[in-house]
This record gives C-alpha cells, structure tokens and sequence, in this order.
C-alpha cells in the first residue's frame, strides 16, 4: 500500500478503527476526487482534467453547472427566459413549469391550490407574453405536481417543439 500524496510505501497497524479510517478516506477520495459521472449523471456541465497532486485518475477541475433552455422566437432571436417574479400575486400557485408545445403555443403547467379564476388566466398569459417577447397562445393545465427530469433536477422552461430537437 501507497501513500495517495506521496507515492511512498505505508506501514498500517491492522485494526477495526484503522479499517474504518481506510474505508472512509476511500469513500471521500471516490466522492470528492474521481466519481464525476454522479454529477454529469444529474445534467452539470463539468470540465475533467488532472488532480493538481499529480494522481493520475482523471479529476474535475471546474464545475460549470447545468444548462438552461434557450427560447428560441419564431424570428430566429434566442434569450434565456425570466421567472423571477413571475408569480407575484398569483398565491395560489405552488409551483409551475412552461412547455412550448408548438411554435406558437405555450402550456403553463401549474401546482395550485385553486384554478386560475379568467381574469387571472387572462393577465398571467399576458405577463408570459411580455417575459418571452411573443404573442403566444398561453393555455393552462393544473397538476398534483410535476415531475423531476431523469437527472432530479426541475427545469421551469421546456421546449417540445421539432426545432429544439
């Protein structure tokens, strides 16, 4: 056995406590150190290089994070749209995700206690419609709620339509 830093050959006493240690400096070097699929598996973006020690496994050097979804208008111009704030006033909604289903079409998903009453409805189509710079048709579905992707992570924008595949 080798010394991870140094390369230099260890003496370890057998024992359950220097076990344990062994097994938990194992684990964290696996955690911290090589298994960067966990992390890519949930949709980061990651840059793999090599530890700084000299270890030859690959290691992450930078986390990026994960991408958003790029709104893409029908005259071609692309933003990354804003939620901040979106709900202010609407109370009742618990959570919430926008689907563009059709070019010109957008589906709000909703979590909320009660449905929108017309009003509502016709003034959050309305702040859609200014927060992605189109006159989209806005339609609404409520749900018990609205599942996680395959990564565990929530997107509040999806693009569905055949142009964002």
């Amino acid at each position: 056995m080798t010394s991870g830093s140094t390369g230099r050959p260890l003496k370890t006493l057998k024992s359950s406590l220097a076990e344990m240690m062994w097994q938990a400096l194992t684990l964290r070097e696996i955690l911290w150190h090589r298994d960067f699929r966990k992390k890519l598996a949930i949709g980061d973006f990651a840059e793999v290089g090599s530890c700084p020690c000299g270890r030859t496994l690959p290691a992450l050097t930078r986390i990026m994070g994960r991408t958003r979804a790029m709104v893409t208008l029908p005259d071609g111009d692309q933003f990354h749209a804003s939620f901040q704030d979106l709900l202010t006033g609407f109370d009742m909604i618990r959570q919430f995700q926008v689907v563009r289903r059709a070019p010109e079409a957008l589906e709000m998903k909703l979590v909320a206690t009660r449905n929108l009453y017309p009003a509502e409805a016709e003034r959050l189509s309305k702040i859609l419609q200014e927060r992605f710079r189109h006159p989209f048709s806005v339609s609404f579905s409520y749900h018990d709620e609205i599942p996680r992707g395959a990564g565990g992570k929530f997107e509040d924008y999806k693009d569905e339509t055949e142009s964002a595949c």
